[in-house]
């Protein structure tokens, strides 16, 4: 029996090494190297609208490698100098129906940035991720809460943004002019994919990129809640998402 199994096992073993050695052989067609470009879409749409947080953490890895295009120049995301903050109304029950903004922040935030300051419409964005677990507000009872019940980021940490569209930017940029554009992209959120656009204004030289982007979301398009707790609070649908960031030059 044993060497009926180590036959099995050696033969099996065979066929995944032609397997492998036939993978290599001369004019198998090489993985093409994806090419930023001016008109950008990076990486795939993800096939369904959900989305596990393994798959979510095997996706969100910035695009760093270089370009093809010497006259693109990354920024990376300063996290220590960034900040992703949201904020949500919400109606205070059980204090005469005051209004209130919640608002939490983290500086859990990842990504690079493509810029060609000699024709700036052939700049890109790489895929963003924030760590939203770590979302901080003025409450560690409404953290808590959020993580566990809401936004559910116990299970679901990362949200990821992977742009699609730039829209708005000049044909040439002068240093310490601000810049204004839109974009667009596939934002995913507790599992859910929903496309989103920000508003974007930006200001850079040699050494850094930064500035500010705002956009919008409803909670029930990422299958999240609002939070309501009866007799206290009750937050509205509409989350407002600010990021607030610094990107240092790689340029070597």
């Amino acid at each position: 029996m044993t060497s009926t199994r180590n036959w099995k096992l050696s033969f099996i073993g065979l066929l995944l090494t032609l397997c492998m050695l036939a993978c290599n052989l001369p004019g198998a067609t090489p993985e093409p190297t994806p090419t930023p470009t001016g008109t950008i879409t990076f990486g795939s749409t993800p096939g369904s609208s959900t989305q596990t947080a393994a798959t979510q953490a095997a996706a969100i890895t910035p695009a760093r490698s270089p370009t093809v295009n010497p006259d693109l120049i990354p920024y990376v995301i300063a996290s220590d100098h960034s900040v992703v903050i949201y904020e949500v109304g919400e109606t205070l029950l059980d204090e005469g129906n005051r209004y209130h903004t919640a608002t939490g922040r983290t500086s859990s935030v990842s990504g690079t940035v493509y810029v060609d300051l000699d024709n700036p419409q052939n700049s890109n964005i790489g895929p963003l991720s924030i760590n939203i677990s770590t979302f901080q507000s003025d409450s560690e009872q409404r953290d808590a809460s959020l993580r566990k019940y809401w936004l559910e980021s116990e299970q679901y940490p990362l949200a990821t943004f992977i742009p699609t569209a730039l829209t708005g930017l000049p044909s040439s940029y002068q240093e310490g002019r601000e810049v204004s554009f839109t974009v667009t992209g596939d934002l995913t959120v507790h599992g859910v994919t929903r496309q989103i656009t920000f508003d974007v204004t930006v200001n850079v030289n040699d050494e850094q990129l930064s500035g500010q982007a705002i956009g919008y979301l409803l909670m029930p398009d990422f299958d999240i809640v609002p939070p309501s707790i009866a007799g206290v609070l009750q937050a509205e649908e509409l989350v407002t998402i600010k990021f607030e960031f610094v990107a240092i030059s790689e340029k070597g």
